[in-house]
């Protein structure tokens, strides 16, 4: 089995899934420059290179995150990734993910949700997904992947001083 923070390369018909590097600068400014893609994450504008730099470099480091890379432009649009769980589960992991604003409903986000799920048993034995009131997106998700929901949790996002509490959902993925 691979260690758990060991990036693979996966491909999809239209996507290749890889690791964040330098020149992905620009294209990361531009996914999280929208607050409709940061907001959710708690995350401030990120609007020079060092701020996305640095998440970046924490995309690389510490877990296990992907940039979504559109082959028909060689450009990232998104990213998507198995961070540590918002209950610390040795065994379970939380899925994260961004798509910039420019290529929403075009099935980008589905299709990399489908290549991250169909080998996320290499990484952990279950797959958690958080959601706040509000944010449709990623409780459509977790419907459509047969989440289930099992409780709610206190989460701190980004700069935020205070937690809100979030729709917990787990989904078994062993196989």
């Amino acid at each position: 089995m691979q260690r758990k923070n060991e990036i693979v390369q996966l491909e999809t018909k239209r996507l290749v899934l890889r690791n964040w590097n330098e020149s992905d600068l620009n294209d990361f400014i531009e996914i999280f420059s929208s607050k409709e893609t940061r907001v959710p994450h708690g995350l401030s504008k990120i609007d020079t290179e060092s701020k996305a730099m640095y998440f970046i470099e924490d995309f690389k480091i510490k877990r296990n995150n992907y940039a979504v890379v559109l082959k028909s432009e060689s450009k990232v649009i998104g990213t998507i990734g198995l961070n540590e769980d918002f209950l610390f589960n040795e065994n379970t992991r939380n899925l994260g993910f961004s798509i910039n604003k420019k290529y929403w409903n075009m099935g980008y986000l589905s299709e990399s949700l489908d290549a991250i799920l169909k080998n996320a048993y290499k990484f952990t034995d279950f797959v958690s997904i958080t959601h706040s009131k509000g944010n449709d997106v990623s409780k459509h998700i977790a419907e459509k992947y047969n989440f289930i929901q099992k409780s709610n949790v206190d989460v701190e996002r980004g700069n935020k001083t205070n937690s809100i509490v979030e729709a917990y959902y787990v989904l078994d993925v062993r196989k």
